[in-house]
């Protein structure tokens, strides 16, 4: 087992490497100076891959930028809910600026049901959090301030006694700053090594999940293969196992799939095939996932016939009735 040092340079390096892929800043290494940024495409398939690697093993930074990841939207990768489920794991751990956001989410209703009283005792914890900033102590205060006038007294009663029994339960220190140091360039070069060696024993034990038929293990290499991350990039095998995890109704799936049709990376162009995948995707997802399948369903509809709407159409049917037995 590696020291808890080690541990934390591991996952911090792997956040460091997912924050170049989104940023479209490469970090290469030059003689004498460490790890230098050098501009690039951005690839948020490959951002996700270094965020989720870090997040599996429970770090709260991880989760957070995972969070974001997924609530910002880049690229396919827009759902609500799955932001509202790591900004949770990495509130519950303390990190202030999740628990500000997961906050956020509650107020607006997005990616879980609207509720006043959770906001106002997620962010009535970001105003206590040892390690808050003050900018979002402030900005915290400033929402609980807004949303407390509409507000009945029990119901904001409740959010402190809730927000109190959080506090008694966890008895935690907050994790915003925690093993985060993202500006010194030996730190950098000393934690993006050590990210690097810890993957270097995960594609084993992916492929073997995937071959086994888990159905995220599949999505997870399909997103590799796509990206070009730890493995040389291959569309074909992308599209292979993306399909596998789609076939089983992994969500993440559908997007990479059916964007991998409309586009004939790794399988010929199809748009019949986009549109079959656009139906089980608006058929299975709720939300602004469920309103983005539909709206891009319907831009791919002016690209094929009727008589090609119709059979995606009875292929979603037969899929989605498959897939119920």
């Amino acid at each position: 087992m590696a020291p808890i040092g080690g541990r934390r340079r591991q996952r911090t390096g792997a956040i460091q490497l997912g924050l170049a892929w989104v940023s479209g800043q490469a970090l290469q290494e030059e003689e004498n100076n460490g790890f230098v940024g050098v501009t690039r495409a951005k690839d948020f398939s490959a951002a996700e891959y270094w965020f989720r690697l870090a997040a599996a093993s429970g770090f709260a930074p991880a989760q957070y930028r995972l969070g974001l990841l997924y609530w910002e939207g880049f690229g396919a990768f827009r759902s609500a809910r799955e932001a509202a489920r790591n900004f949770r794991l990495a509130a519950d751990q303390g990190h202030a600026r999740a628990q500000y956001s997961l906050a956020v989410l509650y107020k607006d209703g997005e990616g879980v049901m609207p509720d006043d009283v959770q906001a106002y005792m997620w962010w009535n914890l970001v105003t206590v959090a040892p390690l808050s900033t003050d900018s979002i102590r402030d900005a915290a205060e400033h929402s609980i301030e807004n949303i407390g006038k509409r507000m009945e007294p029990v119901q904001r009663a409740e959010a402190n006694r809730l927000a109190r029994e959080w506090t008694h339960d966890h008895g935690i220190e907050g994790t915003e700053s925690r093993d985060m140091d993202l500006t010194s360039n030996a730190v950098i070069k000393t934690n993006v090594e050590a990210a690097g060696r810890a993957q270097s024993g995960v594609l084993p034990n992916l492929k073997s999940s995937a071959e086994q038929g888990q159905a995220e293990a599949q999505f997870v290499l399909g997103s590799m293969y796509a990206a070009g991350t730890i493995v040389d990039r291959n569309h074909i095998e992308a599209v292979q196992w993306l399909r596998l995890s789609a076939e089983q109704g992994y969500a993440q799936s559908f997007f990479p799939l059916l964007n991998a049709y409309l586009e004939g990376n790794g399988v010929p162009q199809d748009y019949v095939s986009a549109h079959l995948w656009f139906n089980i995707a608006a058929a299975r997802l709720t939300g602004d996932d469920r309103a983005v399948a539909v709206e891009q369903r319907d831009l791919v509809q002016g690209l094929v016939n009727s008589n090609q709407v119709a059979e995606a159409q009875r292929l979603a049917r037969e899929w989605n009735g498959a897939s119920q037995r």
